[in-house]
């Protein structure tokens, strides 16, 4: 799993323009995760709070302030972290990126599925089109010069 952040990358959620401070994404180029600090003299919550009102992903995301982070995953609070402790940092990054949401699992499924059989599906592909003009070479010729 190779996982890539990117700063500052917004997009258009319900007509509101989100900017999250960190997104991630994985070698399939989806959205793992998302991180949103938050300076120690902010009110954690509140400023939660209007992110949900903007209509941040809480798919699978960290809010912090340096002292405390609050996951979110699936839409709703997964687990509170006081990061004064090394453990707890570790727990919050390992539940983090361990998340795998159903739509991407079923991604990951299909793409491992479908790499074992490309090599058949391209062979049978390479006889059809061997089939295909041995019937019409003229008409391949015309219209497949790129064969």
């Amino acid at each position: 799993m190779r996982w890539t952040l990117i700063p500052k990358q917004g997009s258009r959620v319900e007509g509101n323009q989100i900017i999250p401070d960190g997104t991630l994404r994985d070698e399939f180029h989806l959205r793992r995760g998302f991180w949103e600090a938050k300076d120690t003299a902010d009110d954690l919550d509140k400023e939660i709070g209007k992110k949900k009102q903007k209509k941040y992903p809480l798919s699978n995301t960290i809010f912090e302030d340096t002292r405390t982070a609050v996951l979110y995953q699936n839409g709703s609070e997964a687990a509170r972290y006081d990061l004064a402790h090394a453990q707890n940092v570790t727990d919050l990054l390992t539940q983090f990126y361990s998340h795998v949401e159903p739509e991407h699992d079923n991604f990951k499924t299909a793409v491992n599925d479908f790499k074992d059989r490309v090599p058949d599906l391209a062979k049978g592909l390479l006889d059809k089109i061997a089939d295909a003009y041995k019937k019409n070479p003229n008409h391949l010729q015309k219209n497949w010069t790129c064969l």
